[in-house]
């Protein structure tokens, strides 16, 4: 009896060590002015799949200053942080657009390349050398931002249709980063299964806009709203720590929340989002600078009683021309001038030019940045009807704030 337990204990083991590592801790980092929040969908994808909150890290760095020498620092510091806490050896890496171009500094050293076991270079520049580690190439033919093509010496993966935003948020995505990461075949790997949660944690962080630093000390407070977006009940209240954190609370699938990032000397930021059906860690709430390109950027937005200063954030993917609908109060604004393949317009920055009309028209002031739309239009905070922005078949009704006590963000998934 003994000799046969001891076969069956020696025959687990061996099985066990025979299973691919599926539960690596994973870093990811963000591209061109985003955040940790891109990962969103995937980090719930991989905590659905089993994953550990505390084995996901985001690294939330300044890509308007482009030190990549302190980024580099910045990220390492991160993944040494990373290996401490949950006793890994090794983690897997992924970087997007501007991100990938930081993990592959980030590689050239091989005490750093040493802490890492899977790499995966999504919607970046184009590899001329494999790196040190396995590496997944995801690219899409379709972005139109930085393109794609194979290389040699890495796992090639081109996700036809997707955008440059997409290729990194996408559940194809999940799929190709699951099965590099796990040793799986692609083909084998499914997507796991949507929760039924009666409630679950919502937390994030609060940063500036652009640089990504810290917003220390700010109050955040989150209240419900009702069918018509008007405020209900506050949900909850507190402050940022050190690292900008804030929450978690509990939140109830149905219900659209509205959350009010406030810090020192700065407009308070209200931001509505459509229902969770989720635990979500990742709520960015972002101020504004107030110094740098950045702040120079937003110089125009309005400070009036009159007028609401609207920006719309695409969570998922950019919108498109062609395959997207997106309306603010009835003005289509997916048109081919605003919302063309090449700018993958993520960020819509929808306010009044100065002459109190609408338009409809591209601002000046971000014709040459891909990702951001500005679009005058005039939207009247006096007005007792809610403002309505649809996307995609989906509704959010959220109240006409006046631009001299508020910036109004509406997330739309």
């Amino acid at each position: 009896m003994r000799i046969g337990l001891l076969f069956l204990l020696l025959h687990m083991a061996a099985t066990a060590a025979a299973q691919p590592n599926t539960r690596r801790p994973i870093v990811f980092v963000h591209g061109m002015l985003a955040s940790g929040d891109t990962w969103t969908s995937q980090v719930q994808r991989f905590l659905r799949d089993g994953y550990r909150l505390n084995d996901l890290a985001m690294l939330d760095w300044n890509t308007t200053s482009m030190d990549m020498r302190k980024s580099v620092h910045q990220l390492d510091s991160l993944v040494q942080a990373v290996l401490r806490r949950t006793g890994a050896l090794q983690l897997d890496l992924v970087g997007h657009s501007a991100g990938g171009a930081l993990c592959l500094q980030y590689l050239r050293d091989s005490l750093r390349a040493s802490r890492i076991a899977h790499y995966a270079h999504i919607g970046s520049t184009r590899l001329q050398a494999p790196p040190p580690v396995p590496t997944l190439n995801l690219y899409s033919p379709d972005d139109r931002i930085s393109g794609g093509a194979d290389a040699a010496g890495v796992t090639n993966l081109a996700l036809a249709g997707h955008d440059h935003y997409e290729v990194a948020t996408s559940a194809d995505s999940w799929i190709a980063l699951k099965a590099h990461f796990s040793g799986q075949n692609k083909s084998a790997v499914r997507l796991p299964d949507p929760p039924t949660h009666l409630k679950f944690p919502l937390a994030g962080k609060a940063c500036i806009l652009g640089e990504n630093r810290p917003e220390a000390g700010a109050s955040v407070r989150v209240f419900a709203c009702d069918s018509n977006g008007r405020r209900g009940g506050k949900q909850w209240e507190g402050h940022t720590d050190a690292a900008g954190n804030w929450g978690p609370f509990e939140a109830r699938p149905g219900i659209a929340y509205e959350l009010v990032v406030e810090a020192t000397g700065k407009r308070p930021v209200h931001y509505f989002r459509m229902p969770f059906s989720e635990q979500n860690p990742l709520v960015y709430l972002r101020t504004l600078p107030q110094a740098g390109m950045t702040a120079r950027l937003l110089q125009g937005l309005p400070q009036d009683s009159t007028m609401t200063a609207l920006v719309l954030f695409s969570a998922h993917r950019a919108v498109v021309h062609g395959r997207d609908t997106l309306e603010v109060d009835g003005w289509p604004l997916a048109t081919e001038a605003l919302a063309s393949a090449a700018k993958t317009a993520i960020a819509w920055f929808v306010v009044d030019d100065g002459d109190k009309r609408s338009s409809g028209t591209a601002l000046n002031a971000f014709r040459g940045f891909p990702f951001m739309t500005g679009v005058d239009l005039h939207i009247d905070s006096r007005s007792g009807a809610p403002l309505r922005i649809r996307f995609n078949g989906r509704q959010l009704l959220l109240p006409r704030l006046a631009s001299n006590a508020a910036i109004t963000v509406a997330v739309m998934e």
